[in-house]
């Protein structure tokens, strides 16, 4: 279990009012439950991009670099942002850098199934009960970056 073995070095707030204006506006279309999730990534240059334009989906183009953000790790089960509620399955996606995002989500239509659609805002897979996958950026806010040390 990695959050046992890493001590947190530092945690950074970013304040991105365009991310935040976007993600009010998402959460005045629904009445769902809020939580917050963890997301690992390979490189601090990724964090920093997620922090400043917000999440993409595998197949979005960022405004940052103007490339098509490619799969990462598969997508096992469906397209989506990948997360999860607590720090360690994100920690192991860290590989070179020391940090993972933790964001604000929204549920949305939330469902236990092995893929999403069919309407479905997020859901969990059965064999992985800890994590949570969004089909859309909007139901995210990425609020901070933990770095380890």
């Amino acid at each position: 279990v990695l959050s046992q073995t890493l001590r947190i070095r530092r945690v950074e707030y970013f304040d991105n009012p365009f991310l935040q204006q976007r993600y009010e506006a998402t959460q005045q279309g629904m009445s769902c439950e809020e939580q917050w999730v963890f997301h690992g990534t390979a490189s601090e240059q990724v964090a920093q991009h997620i922090m400043q334009e917000g999440f993409l989906v595998a197949g979005d183009a960022s405004q940052i670099t103007g490339s098509v953000v490619p799969v990462a790790n598969g997508n096992s089960f469906g397209r989506g942002v990948y997360t999860a509620q607590g720090p360690d399955t994100p920690m192991a996606y860290m590989k070179s850098c020391t940090c993972i995002v933790l964001a604000r989500a929204l549920l949305g239509n939330h469902a236990a199934t092995e893929r999403g659609g069919g309407g479905v805002d997020s859901w969990t897979p059965s064999s992985h009960p800890d994590w949570v996958i969004f089909a859309r950026k909007e139901l995210l806010l990425p609020c901070y970056l933990v770095y380890f040390e």
